[in-house]
């Protein structure tokens, strides 16, 4: 689980969500990151429970994360992402 907390607009997620955020909301927690082994699944049964995604399909994060984010609404302004570590392998050749 991870939590993004911004408290200036120089470093992440401060950047992304800029000056007129922080005026507005304040310093404190932003989201709430909740990993997943199979985003794909965790997204097909948000749907099938009512719930909703903010996008039709999930994005790239940073480093090697992919997410999707659950519409705030359903969680009292809370901003949730659902994320999925994309890991890579080597395949070499004889």
């Amino acid at each position: 689980m991870g939590t993004g907390e911004p408290t200036d607009t120089t470093g992440l997620p401060g950047q992304h969500l800029g000056e007129q955020h922080l005026a507005e909301q304040g310093q404190g927690l932003f989201h709430l990151s909740l990993p997943t082994d199979d985003l794909a699944h965790c997204i097909e049964e948000v749907r099938a429970s009512g719930g909703e995604v903010t996008r039709d399909q999930p994005r790239q994060g940073l480093a090697n994360w992919r997410l999707i984010e659950l519409k705030p609404k359903q969680f009292f302004g809370s901003q949730i992402q659902l994320m999925e570590y994309i890991r890579f392998s080597r395949i070499t050749s004889n």
